[in-house]
């Protein structure tokens, strides 16, 4: 979208080049001149409308990174598993037969996050 914009600025100045070159009539250079301005301001926009949603989410990852970060602290050095872990940690634990057990953690992409995976 950035490059639209840069792209949208050069074709402004050339729409002005071409004006003083003589190469466009005035109503040419005005209507193309109201079509950049408008497609300019729709594009600028549309970037801080992005940038804004960007921003969003990543206060929100780290909000949620803060809380799964909080509640594996007030674990942590525990010896023995009580329900209340159970809840605030494990999504499901999937047991696909008497050897093989599956624990899905509620936040696996915050801890990958946190430790750099």
């Amino acid at each position: 979208m950035q490059q639209e914009k840069e792209k949208c600025e050069s074709d402004r100045f050339v729409n002005v080049d071409q004006f003083m070159a003589g190469h466009l009539d005035k109503e040419v250079y005005q209507r193309r001149r109201a079509d950049l301005g408008r497609l300019a301001e729709k594009l600028d926009a549309d970037i801080a409308e992005l940038e804004q949603k960007l921003k969003d989410a990543e206060t929100m990852k780290d909000d949620k990174l803060s809380q799964t970060l909080s509640i594996m602290k007030k674990y942590s050095g525990t010896d023995k598993l009580t329900q209340a872990m159970v809840q605030e940690l494990i999504e499901k634990v999937v047991v696909t037969d008497p050897e093989h057990v599956e624990i899905v953690w509620k936040f696996k992409d915050e801890v990958r996050y946190f430790i750099g995976i």
